[in-house]
């Protein structure tokens, strides 16, 4: 075997194995007997077409790709002969970052009723009630309050806030710091109640009657991870039909991780003098984690374009077994209002904002455990020698998968307004996920550099 022939080894391995190229010496050296070692790091640009992701809000699903960088590690070495083929092992590890950000606004108008709910939704004796049926009151009454004593308050039993001919607002807060409720009921301009809970069992949003001026204000960030390892063994020709060519097996893991982020703000019209209304957001954090485990199968077949120059192409498929598991997570804060003197029954407004509760913890475990995927890989190179032990190559690399898991969520209900809206555990919408399955392509435009010692 020629040592650079094994130092152009490693060239076609990003997203897939390490494998074999062409000899880029016009006098190659022969080195007898021994072993050759290789090693070759790459880095690029990625793009990666994921199935399209619900976060089941007003801004429904997106399929936008993911951009970022990828990076692969691989070696070889050569360990002997059968049959004048080199026999090689090798490794070859990878590591990729991508993400995307987006941003929508839905504006409402008329008279309309909207539910929003967090990832899940509160438990218990929870209840919500809105009636705007009088022509001259928009009423809110939310029972119980969050866990632990509302504070201030004396009556831990319900929260009443009667729009009558002017509006009100109130917050309560648990004594503990695990909950919150806001209600809203205003007439200036059109009657409209607003009720929202959250606490450590999930969050819930109604707003009903007339919704000129109300903007729900979505913002999601995606960050995906993925990361890859092979160990191979593999038969090289340096001199097969005039190109070197290489076959290689060996077992595989894929790990896919998808983090992603959502901010969806509640905001409601600005009615009347000395009242401002608060905002309800709820962010959630979700992880969806795949891993796959299998083996792979693949070759390579290079040749010489130039002295000192090679053309190598690669083509691999692989089989693994896929598991998956979901978490997800949800803050609830409300800010921005301040309360003169609105009419409540028992309970105080809380004057300083923010406040800010966590939500409850999360968890779906082996997501359709026993799930199988193939991969299809394909990549192109060239390769040029910088000295006898050195090269450098540009290539690029494209992949298909066929399982990838991802995830749609039951958020939103807007049914048609009915002089009011009510609200209790079980109701739709409960956020629950629901796992799916699609595929996954990505590309990815690499530099790299192959040492031989």
């Amino acid at each position: 075997m020629t040592r650079l022939f094994a130092l152009s080894a490693l060239i076609p391995a990003l997203m897939t194995s390490t494998a074999l190229a062409a000899d880029v010496l016009a006098e190659p050296v022969v080195v007898e007997d021994v072993p050759i070692y290789a090693l070759t790091g790459s880095f690029g640009l990625g793009g990666f077409w994921m199935p399209e992701f619900d976060d089941g809000l007003f801004a429904g699903g997106t399929d936008d790709p993911l951009f970022g960088g990828i990076a692969t590690v691989s070696g070889s070495v050569t360990t002997g002969t059968y049959n004048d083929w080199d026999i090689i092992l090798g490794f070859n590890l990878i590591g990729g970052f991508a993400s995307d950000d987006s941003s929508s606004s839905q504006s409402f108008g008329g008279q309309g009723t909207v539910f929003i709910s967090g990832l899940s939704t509160p438990g218990g004796e929870s209840s919500i009630t809105l009636n705007t049926a009088n022509d001259l009151t928009a009423d809110v009454t939310i029972s119980p309050p969050p866990p632990g004593d509302p504070v201030p308050g004396e009556n831990d039993s319900k929260v009443d806030i009667s729009g009558g001919t002017t509006s009100g607002a109130a917050v309560a807060l648990a004594e503990d710091g695990s909950g919150f409720v806001i209600g809203v009921a205003t007439v200036d301009g059109g009657r409209t109640a607003f009720g929202a809970i959250a606490d450590v069992t999930g969050g819930i949003a109604v707003i009903t009657g007339n919704l000129d001026g109300l903007e729900i204000t979505t913002n999601t960030s995606r960050d995906l991870f993925y990361t890859g390892a092979d160990l191979t063994i593999g038969l090289g020709n340096a001199s097969y039909g005039g190109a070197a060519v290489s076959v290689y097996t060996g077992p595989s893991y894929r790990g896919l991780f998808q983090d992603t982020d959502t901010d969806v703000t509640i905001d409601l019209a600005e009615v009347g003098e000395g009242l401002t209304l608060p905002d309800f957001t709820i962010s959630s954090e979700e992880d969806l984690d795949s891993h796959y485990f299998g083996g792979i199968l693949g070759g390579t077949a290079s040749w010489g374009i130039g002295t000192g120059m090679i053309f190598s192409i690669g083509l691999e498929g692989g089989v693994y077994g896929v598991s998956a598991s979901w978490r997800g997570h949800d803050t609830y804060s409300t800010g921005g209002g301040v309360f003169d003197d609105p009419n409540t029954e028992d309970v105080e407004p809380i004057t300083q904002l923010p406040v800010t509760v966590e939500g409850a913890d999360l968890d779906l475990d082996d997501i359709d455990d026993g799930t199988i995927a193939f991969a299809a890989r394909g990549n192109a190179a060239i390769t040029w020698a910088v000295s006898e032990n050195q090269a450098i190559s540009l290539g690029g690399s494209l992949e298909y998968l066929s399982q990838v898991a991802t995830v749609t969520h039951d958020r939103v209900s807007d049914p048609a307004y009915d002089n009011g809206a009510s609200w209790t555990p079980g109701d739709p919408p409960t956020g629950a996920p629901s796992v799916s399955w699609g595929s996954m392509v990505n590309f990815a435009i690499t530099a790299s550099w192959t040492g031989t010692f």
